[in-house]
């Protein structure tokens, strides 16, 4: 059997200089794809393009809502096709927003939607029962 080798003190630092240097790297790698990402270019300004809210309705359809400058966007993603379904400015949204906060909220069903359901269906078991 060899014996195992006999490492010295500058393979160490060699080691450890290796192993600071890919840190380093690494560091300085992870930095420029962060610098890069950034949608507004400068740093300090705000991006002129956010999506602030995401929903899949699908494998591969998406609703979005998207911020640009002043205004908010509803848009509807597919593979084939991309269509803005409602555009508004940040001042319509707001009132928009306050006039849902009055109206009223529509009463949950006694006993939950399960109940709701079943009192459906005997009733229409019974209508063909009847007739």
């Amino acid at each position: 059997m060899q014996a195992a080798p006999n490492l010295g003190m500058l393979d160490w630092l060699s080691f450890v200089a290796s192993f600071l240097l890919v840190l380093a790297l690494l560091g300085a790698t992870i930095y420029f794809l962060r610098r890069a990402r950034r949608v507004g270019g400068r740093s300090g300004h705000a991006p002129q393009l956010d999506v602030y809210e995401s929903m899949s309705l699908g494998p591969r359809q998406r609703l979005l809502m998207i911020k640009a400058k002043d205004r908010e966007l509803l848009i509807a993603m597919s593979p084939d096709r991309v269509e803005t379904l409602a555009s508004w400015s940040a001042e319509e949204l707001r009132e928009l927003v306050a006039i849902a906060a009055t109206q009223p909220q529509p009463a949950k069903p006694a006993g939950g939607l399960r109940n709701m359901l079943a009192q459906a269906t005997r009733g229409k078991a019974s209508q063909g029962r009847t007739a």
